[in-house]
């Protein structure tokens, strides 16, 4: 696993436009089939890097860094820099992006800005929008809600 590691970095390194699909896919599957979330990260970081133009990719990167179950590995201030690189490409005109934003910013502590994210997102979903994302979007919402209502007044 080590070698085919190596072998999926160099890769990486050597084209980056290998893409969210096939790069990211085997590396993801490989380091979580061993269960090395250090390494996940680490990954997650360099592909990144490597692709630093991909809306697309820093999106998927920053919410996989999310996913990571392993506090310590999980890197919040990586997720909010390439989630919010990837709006900046999207020009903010991507309710995916932007809804991967919210969710740094509600993980990173700033709910407030969070809130003002997903109704930035939820404005930008046109009328036949997959009623699936308009629901995450209002989970969210009444997640970052109750948070903002019960947080301390010197936080609000």
């Amino acid at each position: 696993v080590a070698e085919g590691m190596a072998d999926l970095e160099m890769a990486l390194k050597q084209d980056p436009s290998l893409g969210p699909k096939g790069l990211w896919e085997a590396m993801s599957n490989a380091t979580n089939l061993r269960g090395d979330w250090k390494r996940h990260a680490d990954l997650l970081r360099t592909l990144a890097e490597g692709t630093p133009r991909n809306a697309d990719m820093l999106e998927a990167c920053a919410q996989a860094m999310m996913d990571i179950p392993v506090s310590e590995s999980c890197d919040l201030d990586f997720a909010l820099r390439a989630s919010s690189k990837a709006v900046e490409l999207t020009k903010r005109l991507d309710p995916t992006a932007l809804m991967t934003l919210a969710k740094a910013q509600q993980r990173r502590g700033d709910p407030a800005a969070a809130l003002k994210t997903v109704d930035e997102a939820m404005r930008l979903l046109p009328d036949g929008t997959d009623a699936s994302q308009r629901k995450l979007l209002l989970h969210l919402r009444r997640q970052l809600e109750d948070e903002l209502a019960h947080a301390p007044a010197r936080k609000r």
